[in-house]
């Protein structure tokens, strides 16, 4: 687990009804930037067989639907999704603005963020379908404990060979008028309108209801 504000990401396995039960959620609004780092340790918590055995995904959104393609590049060959809308992605992936980002301030978040931004780079270069644009990613502030907690998410971040910018109050007022900024120019929007299901490398239909929580 990882907190981060009020985010609290919750990935943990535990026995259930003679199967295994992994627990991921709780990412906090930050789902696409979290998306592949998160979902990539919550593959590599599944008990592997010879050859591996049938592994159920609740929820088609963005957290579900990077679970199934980890799963399926790690070679488990029965994979599937459940999701009670019929459809893909229609709680809040739908409603995202698109927008990824490292610039967090614990480093569990900062390595979930740099996982997912290098495979969305990879998406794009292959398939040309997420209209990325990395325009940079800006953080600022007018007030003094505000700067003291970019300045010690910026020395974090750096930390783990995140290249964010520290700008001084000059540079800010040049951009954008305020007092302190850090600024990464990796980060940057995606759209959500291309076809999930393509993006993500799942393929097949999505008709199941989950009922009950089992």
């Amino acid at each position: 687990a990882a907190a981060a504000g009020a985010e609290l990401v919750e990935l943990e396995s535990e026995p259930f009804d003679g199967k295994q039960l992994i627990h991921q959620y709780g990412h906090g609004g930050g789902g696409i930037t979290l998306s592949w780092g998160s979902a990539h340790l919550a593959a590599g918590l599944v008990d592997g067989g010879s050859p591996p055995g049938p592994v159920a995904v609740i929820g088609a959104g963005v957290i579900g639907l990077s679970c199934a393609r980890e799963l399926a590049r790690a070679g488990v060959p029965d994979v599937t999704v459940l999701e009670r809308h019929g459809q893909l992605a229609q709680e809040s992936t739908s409603r995202a603005n698109g927008g990824f980002r490292a610039q967090f301030t614990t480093v569990s978040n900062v390595t979930f963020s740099v996982w997912s931004i290098g495979e969305l780079e990879r998406l794009e270069a292959a398939t040309g379908l997420l209209s990325m644009h990395q325009t940079g990613y800006l953080l600022f502030t007018g007030m003094a404990e505000g700067e003291r907690q970019l300045r010690a998410g910026c020395e974090l971040q750096r930390s783990l060979g995140v290249a964010t910018e520290w700008l001084s109050a000059a540079e800010v007022l040049e951009r954008s008028g305020e007092a302190a900024l850090t600024r990464l120019q990796r980060r940057g929007m995606r759209d959500r309108a291309p076809p999930v299901a393509l993006v993500f490398g799942v393929e097949g239909e999505v008709d199941a209801d989950v009922v009950g929580g089992k």
